[in-house]
């Protein structure tokens, strides 16, 4: 069984260097004060990731993603699957799974000195991990995912819901062109504007919405890079696209310019 982003509180700590066994203690007392959900200790599961490769080389101290459950959420979903016979092996943080699954889909994992941010658009939740070298350092989850692009078109063009959902599908971005640089060519008298077709309005209705997406995944990059790494890390390297609201047509130009 697998949780959602939403499902889960993340935490990321930084403690001296220390054995596993004190590393766990040190985790367990820091949420005890820190109070996952608002719950108990004794009523949150959590498992936490240390951070490896480059990351770690470039600091005295451990950094350690904390991945917290409620323990009521998580015996609620293996009592469900008990009622049809099947037992439970394995519970699952989606964002982390995403990258194991990539692993066996043959995707090539990324090199421990580089940093690649996965950004998961789906219907209801969407979210960013930071990744490197195959292991999560950072994860947010995202304010925007496709329903909300849905709404957006469908409040814009005052047109039933399947109506914006086919919309979004067939048209997407592709009204979209990259920002032409400042030139010295002489500009011509423009031809009269033909009437706004579909691929357009669905754009028009999309971009403010699109932009704050730009925002958070910046804000998401510029928080684990002063607060977490303490400015260690400047840039990252890729941005993988996943999800059914990465179909979004263009949408990979789109950010492949805004973000350089």
């Amino acid at each position: 069984i697998s949780l959602s982003a939403r499902e889960v509180q993340i935490y990321n700590l930084v403690f001296p260097n220390m054995s596993d066994q004190e590393s766990r203690e040190a985790i367990r007392y820091k949420l005890v004060q820190l109070k996952p959900f608002g719950l108990d200790i004794n009523q949150v599961e959590f498992r936490y990731l240390k951070s490896d490769g480059f990351l770690a080389k470039k600091s005295t101290q451990q950094r350690y993603l904390v991945v917290c459950a409620s323990k009521d959420v998580i015996q609620q979903k293996i009592a469900s699957f008990k009622e049809f016979g099947l037992k439970v092996t394995a519970v699952e943080f989606e964002p982390l799974a995403l990258i194991n699954i990539s692993k066996l889909a043959g995707a090539p994992a990324s090199a421990k000195d580089q940093l690649v941010l996965w950004f998961d658009m789906g219907a209801r939740e969407s979210f960013l991990v930071i990744e490197s070298g195959g292991l999560a350092h950072f994860v947010r989850t995202i304010s925007l995912a496709s329903q909300n692009l849905t709404q957006q078109i469908q409040d814009a063009m005052r047109i039933p819901q399947e109506e914006a959902e086919n919309a979004k599908q067939n048209f997407g971005l592709s009204a979209w062109v990259p920002e032409k640089p400042p030139g010295t060519i002489i500009k011509t008298a423009e031809p009269p504007k033909k009437a706004e077709g579909p691929e357009t309005s669905v754009y028009n209705s999309l971009v403010s919405t699109l932009e704050n997406l730009l925002i958070d995944i910046e804000h998401s990059f510029k928080y684990f890079s002063y607060q977490i790494t303490q400015s260690e890390i400047k840039n990252f390297d890729s941005l993988v696209l996943s999800g059914g609201g990465a179909k979004l047509k263009n949408l990979e130009n789109y950010l492949n310019e805004k973000l350089g």
